[in-house]
């Protein structure tokens, strides 16, 4: 079950990927994802958290850090087009 308070919407528990030809078993715990402008504005989203994804056939683990954007950062703000 999902939770969402004032823009924020957290899942809980850990997301697994079985892939069948290669015999691949990862895992990993979804980030926090914030929505931005909700009631007036121009709608975004941003990712901000640490995940860190394991490979349970290798034990290779991957560590990642997703910062949240801050209006007084001096970086400007990646946009990922789909």
């Amino acid at each position: 079950m999902s939770e969402v308070w004032l823009g924020m919407l957290a899942w809980p528990g850990i997301a697994h990927l079985v892939l069948t030809r290669g015999g691949g078993h990862y895992t990993w715990r979804k980030v926090t994802t914030t929505i931005h402008n909700i009631i007036v504005g121009r709608l975004w989203v941003d990712n901000h958290g640490e995940m860190d994804i394991t490979n349970h056939r290798t034990g290779d683990v991957c560590h990642l850090k997703y910062a949240a954007y801050s209006y007084f950062s001096r970086d400007m703000p990646h946009k990922v087009c789909i």
